[in-house]
């Protein structure tokens, strides 16, 4: 649909301004690869928005649900143990130092159940709720991805740089100099039941567990469309009839349907 029958790629990092910024823009060039975009502060590489000689990228938030609540059920008077089905699994705890100016240190002691670490309660109490996230229970190699992508010379060497991305969840869409342009949901998601999609759930039942995660070749995409092109603006990712969980809570489609229907003509 160009003048040149050749992809363009543009992106709205409609962030909000903060001090430091949130995007970097920066330029890294090297014997490996040349690249240009955004970076963000302290992180190596260009997750989000750029390009090299051959191949550009952006994104979108993909409103994903990949982080679950469980309500930890501790072993009376002895909170380094937690309940999970008929037995009782070791808790790692540990202790951090908060330095606070003019007055005393706070010291606060931390606790991790199998789930993730406890983010509410007292497990002295008995209760309190752990937060289970892909981020922190999987091999996290997003890291190596973003290296992947700088030194991608087509679609197919992004599209496999995406197979190891865990976090966050993305729309992203890319093309590259040869004519071909696509879309990928891209994160590392989980398979459970329906009820931690709502809320916190009982850690000790057994019942809403991981089952894996979802099949990266099962994830949601797309590749040279008939249409000419690919969108993408916060809005839902698939219908009720794909066949995996990946949120529910998305931004309003009116977005999306005013750039199809510009770039439709």
């Amino acid at each position: 649909r160009t003048a040149t029958g050749l992809p363009l790629l543009a992106g709205d990092p409609h962030r909000a301004l903060d001090v430091p910024n949130v995007y970097y823009q920066n330029h890294v060039a090297c014997p490996e690869w040349d690249t240009i975009g955004f970076s963000f502060p302290g992180v190596p590489g260009f997750p989000h928005f750029a390009h090299n000689a051959d191949v550009a990228w952006g994104i979108t938030h993909a409103s994903a649900d990949y982080q679950d609540l469980y309500v930890e059920q501790f072993a009376e008077g002895d909170p380094s143990r937690c309940r999970f089905k008929d037995d009782w699994l070791p808790v790692e705890t540990s202790k951090q130092t908060i330095a606070v100016r003019g007055e005393a240190p706070v010291e606060l002691k931390l606790y991790h159940t199998h789930h993730g670490p406890v983010v509410a309660g007292d497990p002295e109490q008995g209760l309190a709720i752990a937060f289970r996230y892909s981020a922190l229970h999987l091999p996290n190699t997003t890291m190596d991805a973003i290296y992947q992508m700088m030194r991608a010379r087509k679609a197919d060497d992004i599209e496999e740089a995406m197979r190891g991305w865990v976090d966050p969840g993305n729309n992203m869409i890319y093309c590259d100099t040869q004519g071909a342009f696509g879309y990928r949901t891209r994160g590392t998601f989980p398979m459970r039941d329906e009820a931690p999609r709502w809320l916190p759930v009982p850690g000790w039942t057994g019942k809403h567990e991981w089952q894996g995660t979802i099949p990266f070749e099962e994830m949601p995409q797309v590749r040279d469309p008939a249409c000419g092109f690919c969108y993408t603006a916060n809005n839902r990712i698939t219908d009720e009839h794909y066949g995996h969980y990946i949120g529910m809570d998305y931004a309003a489609g009116f977005r999306t349907e005013r750039i199809f229907s510009h770039l439709a003509q």
